[in-house]
Parts: structure tokens; C-alpha cells; sequence
């Protein structure tokens, strides 16, 4: 990723990605055993912005589409999980919309 989408992202969001984080997001990379097994560390988030910038076809944001679910990791079982999600799948979309990040999936939410 252009060092200046990266810095635009990051603004948009408010955040500073890690490493890891860019390294799943945009290069498909998986994290380290010690990411995966701790909470409140990025992976929500990560996965999220895997999912924004996914290729594909226009993506419906709902608990019970697969596809949705792929991109989710673990607890995909729990409607509870996939509700929060979603719900944090569209505040970060929103953000990027709104800074007019190029390159994002379609991605309708009902």
C-alpha cells in the first residue's frame, strides 16, 4: 500500500495500523499465534478493513450471509458476534467513505 493511502487510512480512522495489521489486510498474511489468542488487540478491526477493501461483488452486511462470516474469525458461531461485527464493519466503512478512500468493495448494509 502507497505510504500515502496508508497515512490517509490511518487518519480516517484515527488509529495507527501495526505490522501485522497491514501484513493481514492488504497482503493476506495470517497473525501470530499470541494475536489470535488475546483479546482488544486490532483483530476486529483488521478484519473489517480485510473485508472493506475485499474484491468481489457488492457485499450485503448481514448475521446470516457466508460471506460476511468468512472474513469474521473466530466466534462466528454466536449471532451476538456477528451483530457486532456488522455493526463495527459499517462505523469503519462509514469513516472511510467519508474520507473518500479509494478502492473500497460495495458493501450494502440492511
Amino acid at each position: 500500500m502507497v505510504i500515502a493511502k496508508r497515512l490517509k487510512l490511518e487518519k480516517a480512522l484515527g488509529i495507527k495500523l501495526t505490522k501485522w495489521q497491514k501484513d493481514y489486510i492488504f497482503k493476506g498474511k495470517r497473525y501470530a499465534e499470541n494475536i489470535a489468542n488475546t483479546r482488544a488487540n486490532g483483530k476486529t478491526t483488521a478484519h473489517c478493513l480485510r473485508v472493506c477493501f475485499s474484491k468481489g461483488n457488492t457485499l450485503y452486511a448481514t448475521p446470516s450471509n457466508p460471506e460476511i462470516m468468512s472474513y469474521m474469525g473466530e466466534d462466528v458461531a454466536y449471532l451476538r458476534r456477528r451483530n457486532f461485527f456488522i455493526y463495527e464493519l459499517r462505523k469503519i466503512y462509514a469513516k472511510l467513505e467519508n474520507a473518500k478512500i479509494k478502492g473500497l468493495r460495495d458493501i450494502r448494509f440492511l
